[in-house]
C-alpha cells in the first residue's frame, strides 16, 4: 500500500489549528470559561431572596456577554471547520485526479452484450410494458370472459370501500 506524500497532511494540521485559533480569539483571555463559571460574573437581576437561597435557587444570572462570545465561538469554530473542509475536499480532488492514469481505448468502450440478445430495444420495450399495465389498473374492463368479474380503476375502488366494513355481512 503506498504511503501518502507528507504535503498532503499539512491542510489538516492546519485545519485543525486555525479551528482552535479562531475559538481561542472569539473567547478572548479576559474571560475565561472556567474563571467565570467559579467567580460567577453574572448580574443580580433583584436582590437576592434568602428563602431562594436556602431552597437551593441560583441568586445570581448567568453573564450574557460570556454566553455571547462562547456561542459565536462555536459559530466561528463552525464557519471556519466547514470552510477548510470545501478547501481540503477541492486539493484532495485535485491531486487525486492528477496522479490518476488516464482510461485506456478498452476501458472507454461501450459494452455489448454477447449474441442473441432477446431484445432489440429494451427500455422502450419495458415503457410499454408499464403503459399497458397503467392503462390496466386505470381503466374500466371486464376480468374474465364470461362478464361476471370488473375490473375498476384503483381510485374508484378506493372510494367505493372507504368507511364500510370490509367484513362479509352474514
Amino acid at each position: 500500500m503506498a504511503t501518502l506524500p507528507k504535503h498532503r497532511w499539512t491542510v489538516p494540521l492546519l485545519a485543525t489549528a486555525m479551528a482552535f485559533v479562531s475559538s481561542a480569539m472569539l473567547l478572548g483571555k479576559r474571560h475565561p470559561i472556567p474563571d467565570a463559571l467559579e467567580t460567577g460574573r453574572g448580574q443580580h437581576a433583584t436582590p437576592p431572596d434568602p428563602q431562594a437561597a436556602s431552597l437551593g435557587y441560583e441568586t445570581e444570572d448567568v453573564s450574557a456577554k460570556l454566553v455571547a462570545r462562547v456561542l459565536a465561538g462555536f459559530a466561528g469554530t463552525a464557519v471556519v471547520s466547514i470552510a477548510v473542509l470545501f478547501v481540503m475536499l477541492h486539493f484532495f480532488r485535485t491531486t487525486d485526479t492528477a496522479h490518476r492514469p488516464a482510461l485506456t481505448a478498452q476501458q472507454s468502450a461501450d459494452v455489448v452484450p454477447p449474441g442473441p440478445r432477446l431484445q432489440r430495444d429494451p427500455y422502450r420495450e419495458l415503457h410499454d410494458e408499464q403503459g399497458q399495465e397503467e392503462a390496466k389498473i386505470q381503466g374500466y374492463a371486464w376480468a374474465d370472459p364470461d362478464h361476471k368479474l370488473a375490473r375498476i380503476p384503483i381510485e374508484r375502488a378506493m372510494a367505493l370501500v372507504a368507511g364500510r366494513s370490509l367484513k362479509p355481512s352474514p
